[in-house]
């Protein structure tokens, strides 16, 4: 399924599982349909609030392997590279009277 088409505007809203204090943000957004009915899809949003980029970052999931149902559970994940978090920049705007 092409990220581009998922539409993220299902039943369940955007859950934050994790709002650190050293400025890591980790959201997770629930795809309205997957591409069958036994698939959910779920992107991981992960936002750095640091003046720095941070190197190799590397977001792991795991799944059990039976789901509560008693079906086997999988995880396919789009992409497991490890790379720079980018540093987050506020561009701060003069107002003057």
């Amino acid at each position: 399924m092409s990220l581009g088409i998922l539409k993220l505007t299902g039943s369940v809203p955007p859950l934050t599982v994790l709002d650190d204090k050293n400025g890591i943000t980790v959201i997770l957004n629930f795809g309205k349909e997957g591409p069958r009915p036994d698939v959910m899809v779920i992107v991981v949003t992960t936002i750095s609030k640091n003046s720095s980029p941070i190197s190799n970052y590397l977001f792991q999931a795991v799944v059990p392997k039976v789901w509560y149902t008693g079906d086997p559970c999988y995880l396919r994940s789009a992409g497991t590279k490890k790379k720079p978090l980018v540093a987050h920049l506020l561009e701060a705007e003069n107002f003057c009277p």
